[in-house]
């Protein structure tokens, strides 16, 4: 059973997107869920506590104590009193990126239909952050813990993505899952997160054995190019 994503949650992410970038709040937003013991907060003030408390860490790194305080007088505004006024009026920021010289991005973005991605793993709590981070009229989940999930999700669901989460992987054998990702459908993209991570480790030779194409992304190299790759599935061109 997936974790239910609490509707504060979403109202965070509303607010963080009518501020920032839209993979600007998605990215901050899934960075300050994944230092948030539990996997998502559980209550009002769980909610309070993630943006005064890790969300607001993630903010000050990226867009600096000014943009940072705006954002947190947004949420505490909406949050706490119920009133949106002005929430949605884009902030002019510059954004440090990780070894690039600061820019300023004011970038529209197109969304289509919600993008199917079957999460592949042992624990739900992957699958409600990516949610929490991109909202649901963008992403559509579905959990698989075993190979027969898998192959009945693929048929129920037609994802696009096939995410395996190798930070928090199923109780299924290196092999066997392999094999579950060679019957996919060839638009199926296999994603495979936490390369780096034992069982990623452990999963390359046998996907080369299957001759399973996938991209793969280690979990030390952040959210982001996951984010990315997810939005890449339905932005406009």
């Amino acid at each position: 059973m997936q974790t239910s994503v609490r509707e504060e949650v979403h109202v965070v992410r509303e607010v963080l997107e009518g501020a920032l970038p839209p993979e600007v709040a998605t990215a901050a937003m899934f960075a300050a869920l994944s230092r948030w013991e539990g996997g998502v907060p559980s209550s009002r003030q769980d909610v309070l506590d993630l943006c005064h408390g890790p969300l607001k860490e993630i903010l000050l790194r990226r867009v600096g104590d000014l943009v940072t305080d705006e954002l947190l007088n947004r949420l505490d505004r909406v949050l706490v009193h119920g009133d949106r006024t002005g929430t949605d009026i884009p902030l002019d920021i510059d954004i440090e990126l990780d070894g690039e010289p600061s820019i300023t991005i004011t970038m529209p973005i197109v969304w289509r239909e919600p993008v199917s991605v079957l999460i592949i793993s042992g624990r739900s709590t992957f699958s409600a952050r990516l949610e929490a981070s991109l909202g649901a009229a963008r992403l559509h989940t579905t959990l698989a813990t075993s190979v027969h999930e898998i192959r009945r999700a693929t048929f129920s669901e037609a994802p696009l993505l096939a995410l395996v989460d190798c930070v928090s992987p199923p109780d299924v054998s290196e092999a066997e899952l392999a094999s579950a990702l060679k019957d996919l459908p060839d638009q199926v993209l296999v994603v495979i997160w936490g390369e780096d991570e034992p069982c990623g480790e452990a999963l390359a030779p046998h996907l080369l054995a299957c001759n399973v194409e996938s991209v793969t992304l280690a979990r030390s190299e952040g959210i982001g190019p996951l984010l990315d790759l997810i939005l890449s599935r339905y932005k406009e061109e």
